[in-house]
């Protein structure tokens, strides 16, 4: 029979402490990246999970996106990063084909 209350302690403890784990890392990402003068932070989310770092927000280039990951991995206990990253100008280019479409306007094949 299992002992729940041993199981869920010892749960509670391993979760706890990748927790903190994963707080450390979340706080060494933004201090990295705030340090960086041409990202615009104010448009990231660093989320990180077992030590798996997700970016989540909007870059304005390929090039910008390509050095937040490699920044990203560069950190101590960050296992994995991935990529949930917008690209600026794939948004402004969908952003004038729905207003052009509201305008009752053809857009232009993609």
């Amino acid at each position: 029979m299992v002992n729940r209350d041993t199981q869920t302690d010892s749960d509670m403890n391993q979760n706890a402490g990748t927790s903190e784990a994963d707080e450390r890392i979340r706080k060494e990402v933004y201090k990295l990246l705030e340090a960086q003068p041409q990202i615009d932070t104010s448009k990231l989310e660093v989320r990180v999970e077992n030590g798996e770092a997700i970016l989540v927000g909007i870059v304005q280039s390929e090039e910008q996106r390509t050095m937040l990951e490699d920044l990203v991995a560069s950190v101590q206990g960050v296992t994995d990063v991935q990529d949930a990253l917008d690209l600026a100008t794939d948004i402004r280019e969908e952003a004038s084909r729905i207003s052009q479409e509201d305008q009752g306007q053809p857009s232009a094949p993609m």
